[in-house]
């Protein structure tokens, strides 16, 4: 599966001081998902549009104040267990990392580009397969040979 990254738009930053106006295109992501291209002014973020349109509009969003930041991948998440996907994308969350989902969880469309690791593995009897992680977040094995060949 494909990771992308995205940016966030954050408030309250002053970026160093760079050309005088360029244009980058179609190569930020918004939180909501939306893909735009950015004005810069002596280093600062003037304006931002829809990506691909050749002229700004006159409603188009004003950029001062603001800088890009790299949107993050939480490595640690349960998000078959729990469903937040889309409000982890919507706070700039890129990709997550997801342990002890079901098997069958792992073609769903969580909200938000996803890696699985799969079923936690326990011992008979084990955790989690005695709390939340039955129902296939967990899976017993007897010993190391059975844990391989799942």
């Amino acid at each position: 599966m494909a990771l992308f990254f995205g940016v966030l738009l954050l408030l309250g930053c002053e970026p160093a001081q760079a050309a005088p106006t360029t244009w980058i295109a179609d190569v930020v992501r918004l939180p909501q998902g939306d893909r735009v291209d950015l004005r810069l002014e002596a280093g600062h973020i003037a304006s931002i549009r829809p990506a691909g349109e050749q002229t700004t509009p006159d409603d188009a969003f004003a950029g001062g104040g603001l800088f890009l930041a790299p949107a993050a991948i939480d490595s640690h998440v349960h998000i078959a267990y729990h469903p937040v996907g889309a409000d982890l994308r919507a706070a700039g969350v890129a990709a997550v990392v997801d342990h002890a989902a079901p098997e069958a969880a792992l073609a769903q469309d969580h909200g938000v580009a996803a890696v699985f690791a799969g079923p936690m593995l326990a011992a008979p009897g084990g955790y989690p397969t005695t709390s939340w992680g039955r129902d296939g977040y967990g899976v017993e094995v007897r010993g190391a040979a059975e844990a391989r060949a799942f």
